[in-house]
């Protein structure tokens, strides 16, 4: 998914280091840059591609 590829980097970061989840406010401007028409249905992949990614790095579901 383009969007995610674009994002998954840009994520909230806890005191102690560990990832806390995507940056909400990236994927949203992302999809506004890329004129991303289904916006609730592109969030909703990007936010499940993120748990499945956090998922397999042992993060929080």
């Amino acid at each position: 998914m383009m969007i995610f590829g674009i994002v998954q980097g840009q994520v909230i970061i806890a005191p102690m280091g560990g990832v806390v989840d995507i940056d909400h406010k990236a994927i949203h401007e992302a999809m506004r840059l890329y004129g991303i028409r289904d916006r609730r249905e592109c969030f909703r992949k990007v936010l499940r591609l993120a748990a499945l990614a956090r998922e397999k790095q042992g993060g929080k579901k």
